[in-house]
């Protein structure tokens, strides 16, 4: 199955499991277990992030001095970047369509 819909199908029991009870108190103790699971997932992700970059090492290989770069060809991207405000970048957040959501 894959990750995207394990993650529905949790996130579909939960809602459910609320929707169900009557009792606030049973509520609030699934959104405790869903903030616990939550951290604990987070933290084992990061640990696994960090035993395969510290494994792999990737990049270290790679030798590149950063003086020697050609920077000419970025230019276009780095002025764009300078011309862009902050409130286009916010309503760049906020798709224009239903189809661009």
């Amino acid at each position: 199955m894959p990750c995207a819909a394990v993650h529905v199908a949790q996130a579909g029991a939960v809602v459910l499991g609320i929707a169900k009870m009557d009792d606030m108190s049973r509520v609030g103790r699934v959104a405790l277990k869903g903030l616990l699971y939550f951290e604990v997932m987070t933290t084992i992700a990061l640990a696994v992030g960090l035993i395969v970059v510290n494994l792999w090492q990737p990049g270290a290989g790679l030798n590149v001095n950063a003086s020697n770069l050609d920077t000419h060809s970025i230019q276009n991207y780095v002025a764009q970047g300078h011309e862009a405000g902050i409130v286009p970048i916010i309503m760049n957040i906020i798709p224009s369509t239903m189809v661009g959501s």
